[in-house]
């Protein structure tokens, strides 16, 4: 039996994420519930853009792909796939942790690809791929907003 988690990212359900949360809102509708697949997208991305080290009550929470945006370690997209493939590690860890028995098979990791990377000024865009221990992959966009000043 699925469970819901609250959508924090925008569209996240029709194949497309930014990094740009959602404005908080007293209010939900159905509409801001999700589930299988992009609940495990949303679970993906909120570890995959929190900074390791940025949770005092867990430390060990997050990954280091943002600190190398922030380092400006992104100068190309091998360098933005470099980064992305050393935080998976992180990732899987993290996701494989929070998984449960009862969660359904559609909700469980299994495997992370990237389908394209794209640099355009300030932008980066990662195109991925989930695929979760049903078998069924989900693709959505993660873009991350580069800001001049961030090194």
């Amino acid at each position: 039996m699925s469970t819901y988690d609250v959508a924090a990212f925008d569209e996240l359900d029709r194949g497309l994420a930014v990094a740009d949360l959602l404005s908080q809102n007293a209010q939900l509708s159905a509409a801001d519930l999700i589930t299988g697949t992009p609940k495990l997208a949303q679970r993906f991305l909120l570890i995959l853009l929190m900074e390791q080290g940025s949770q005092t009550y867990d430390p060990a929470a997050g990954c280091n792909f943002l600190v190398d945006m922030r380092r400006g370690l992104w100068r190309t997209t091998a360098d933005v796939l470099q980064s992305f493939h050393y935080s998976l590690l992180d990732v899987q860890r993290q996701l494989v942790a929070v998984q449960t028995a009862a969660d359904p098979p559609e909700e469980r990791y299994a495997a992370a690809t990237v389908l394209s990377v794209t640099l355009a000024g300030d932008v980066v865009s990662l195109n991925l791929m989930l695929t979760t221990q049903a078998g069924t992959q989900h693709v959505f966009t993660a873009t991350v907003h580069v800001h001049a000043g961030m090194n």
